[in-house]
């Protein structure tokens, strides 16, 4: 919690005082691990004490990418994706997936789809970032 060179810590409630903030319009900032920092302004009145209440996100990354052939280049809808506790989806038309509001940490990605070998990987996701992972499916059998 900062207004100016000022600063303050929660408590275990997430209640906080700041003391000796100038009166007028302060711009208060809070951060938080693991959540989107935010920002108010409020008007300072002398000898009231000014209540200011924050609600922060919890901060999150995307994993996204796309699904192709690897000999033809072409993109493969309706691949399965598969996220260790994120689950399951298909990708779409251009062979594109995207997981978003995922949280920070380390992922296992499966990849499969009919008359395709498998791949399988694993991704980090960070905060505020998107991973971008690509997949090229190997055929089973003679090509198309």
């Amino acid at each position: 919690m900062t207004a100016g060179a000022l600063s303050a810590l929660s408590d275990g409630t997430g209640r906080y005082t700041l003391s000796g903030v100038s009166p007028g319009i302060a711009n208060v900032a809070i951060r938080a691990a693991g959540f989107d920092g935010a920002q108010l302004s409020v008007n300072v009145v002398p000898g009231v004490v000014t209540p200011l209440d924050f609600v922060l996100v919890k901060a999150t990354a995307i994993i996204t990418g796309t699904i192709t052939d690897v000999d033809t280049g072409r993109a493969l809808s309706g691949a399965t994706v598969f996220a260790g506790g994120l689950g399951t989806i298909k990708t779409g038309f251009g062979g594109q997936y995207t997981f978003s509001g995922v949280p920070a940490g380390q992922f296992q990605i499966s990849v499969s789809a009919t008359r395709y070998f498998s791949q399988h990987t694993t991704v980090q996701a960070v905060d505020h970032q998107t991973a971008e992972l690509d997949f090229e499916l190997v055929r089973q059998g003679p090509p198309l």
